[in-house]
């Protein structure tokens, strides 16, 4: 069998994520099983345990592939790239590819509660993005943007809950006003931080275009021209 190089090992991962990725959307995490993931990947049952250890696992991967690109900040050099930032991830929630990707997390979230196992994976995710956004609150601060007098750890630990951590009230109630909700929330968040430029009534409104959730990109199939 010849030497596989890194570069080889880490194309298959990536390649069996994404087919994950593709199956649960469609699927969902109950009813999605490695073989399914197989058979989409095109690789053996071997090959897949080879990269993963269990389902879990390639589900994280997905999760992984599906934020990849996503997951690091622009470069935020004012309060208002911040809130543009954060506004577009507020709308975007309204979009079928948002409500597919929070589907799949609510569900691997439930099957973590109902089996007691914690993820460090899932968590590495979230640890992640909270860094990314300290980051670029300290900028804020040390060019004089913002204050902190909370902190950074409460302010973005804040910032993070109040501009994201409510989606799941959106998704499960469509009738409610983002745009209030929205509105409401930068309130609170400029009332966290004392801004040396509050934003502007055009940084509250809805987006012309709003920045989606990618779906996972489709695969070439063996078959496929």
């Amino acid at each position: 069998m010849p030497v596989r190089d890194t570069d080889y090992m880490q194309r298959d991962r990536r390649r069996i994520a994404a087919a994950a990725a593709e199956v649960l959307f469609e699927k969902g995490v109950t009813d999605t099983s490695i073989r399914d993931i197989c058979k989409r990947s095109g690789m053996s049952m071997g090959g897949v345990y080879v990269h993963f250890a269990s389902k879990r696992d390639i589900i994280v991967a997905a999760i992984e592939s599906i934020v990849e690109g996503a997951a690091a900040l622009p470069s935020l050099a004012t309060w208002n790239d911040l809130v543009e930032l954060l506004r577009l991830r507020h709308f975007t929630i309204q979009s079928d590819a948002a409500r597919q990707y929070a589907r799949l997390q609510l569900e691997f979230l439930g099957s973590i509660v109902t089996s007691g196992d914690e993820s460090p994976q899932l968590r590495a995710i979230r640890e992640k993005d909270e860094e990314l956004l300290g980051d670029s609150l300290l900028k804020l601060q040390e060019s004089g943007e913002i204050e902190m007098p909370l902190g950074l750890q409460a302010t973005r630990s804040a910032i993070r809950w109040i501009a994201l951590g409510s989606a799941q009230d959106y998704l499960a109630s469509p009738s409610l006003d983002l745009f209030k909700a929205w509105t409401e929330k930068v309130s609170v968040m400029e009332m966290l931080v004392a801004p040396r430029w509050p934003v502007g009534a055009e940084m509250l409104e809805a987006p012309e275009q709003i920045a989606d959730v990618p779906p996972p990109k489709k695969l070439r199939r063996k078959e496929d021209p």
